[in-house]
């Protein structure tokens, strides 16, 4: 199978075990396409040598009875001409199964390689999978870098994959969707930990932090802060939207409405993330898995004017 130029190298990254089941299964496909094919051919070959074989008989009979029992000849010319008739039309509807069968199979095979191609990098080797080669191209230190613009425009990305993939192609549209759900919300909780971050640093900067944030703010910029009964531990997404962002935005009031929408979306990320049985409809094919997909970038630019009015970033104003 040839590398396809157009597929990106993240949808490389297959597990052995996965690579293994799906060159397998198309070891055994061809294998099975084979058998089918070999078998036809041997079918259609006996079925010739019958019928030959029966006309034959029949004719043989037919002489031979016809100048001594012209009843008896007739009755088994007859017999033999249905049973000649019975056999051709079963062999045409064996001929025409096992066609068809071959057909399946190799539509299989051929629907399994380009759903390979298109979103696994496989090797030309047969027996080995290339990996994917990761070096590092530039030095982090040195850029100015936005996790929640990244992460936003990454959702916008894969919403517009979803609404090109055509309604055949089921199982990739709902992978975009779920990749979309899940990083718009990731944007707006690094934009969330950003501006704790940021406004914190600049209280510090002209007060002493109360308790609080103080170790929030060391819990924000410490990897190895780590005091498994501090409250900024359980800090969730909830507690710092209705709480701790406006306490540190010295806001007096917030728009409750506006966070309960995006909550909503948090509840439906978290379905997909933590999926089990009984969210199978609402990560799939549900109504408010698409509309909350199309109104989660209006969302999250009403939470963020919410919050910082006069800061809006350009990446939420800017989108297409």
């Amino acid at each position: 199978m040839h590398k396809n130029s157009n597929t990106p190298n993240n949808l490389s990254l297959i597990k052995d075990n996965d690579k293994l089941f799906f060159k397998s299964l198309l070891k055994q496909i061809d294998e099975l396409s084979r058998t089918v094919n070999e078998q036809l051919a041997t079918r259609i070959r006996f079925s010739n040598f019958l019928l030959i074989f029966l006309f034959a008989v029949v004719l043989c009979l037919s002489v031979y009875y016809e100048e001594k029992l012209i009843a008896i000849s007739n009755y088994l010319s007859i017999i033999l001409c249905c049973i000649a008739i019975l056999a051709l039309s079963y062999f045409i509807r064996l001929r025409s199964k096992i066609a068809d069968l071959a057909e399946a199979t190799q539509e299989i095979s051929l629907q399994l390689n380009k759903r390979l191609e298109t979103e696994y990098v496989l090797s030309l080797n047969e027996n080995k999978i290339a990996p994917i080669q990761i070096s590092p191209h530039c030095d982090i230190s040195r850029l100015d870098v936005d996790l929640s613009s990244e992460m936003f425009r990454d959702a916008l990305f894969f919403r517009e994959k979803a609404t090109l993939i055509p309604s055949t192609e089921c199982f990739i549209r709902w992978r975009y969707v779920r990749a979309s759900i899940i990083y718009f919300c990731c944007a707006l909780e690094s934009w969330v930990n950003s501006t704790l971050t940021k406004k914190l640093q600049e209280k510090q900067k002209v007060q002493v932090l109360p308790r609080f944030e103080h170790d929030l703010l060391n819990f924000l910029l410490n990897e190895d802060f780590y005091e498994p009964h501090n409250p900024v531990i359980k800090l969730n997404i909830p507690t710092k939207l209705r709480k701790t962002l406006p306490q540190v935005l010295s806001l007096q009031e917030i728009d409750d409405e506006i966070i309960n929408q995006y909550l909503e979306l948090v509840k439906l990320r978290n379905r997909i993330i933590h999926f089990s049985s009984k969210d199978l409809e609402t990560v799939y094919e549900s109504e408010t898995l698409y509309l909350m997909l199309r109104s989660a970038p209006e969302i999250i630019e009403k939470l963020i004017t919410m919050f910082e009015p006069d800061n809006v970033p350009d990446w939420v104003k800017a989108r297409p």
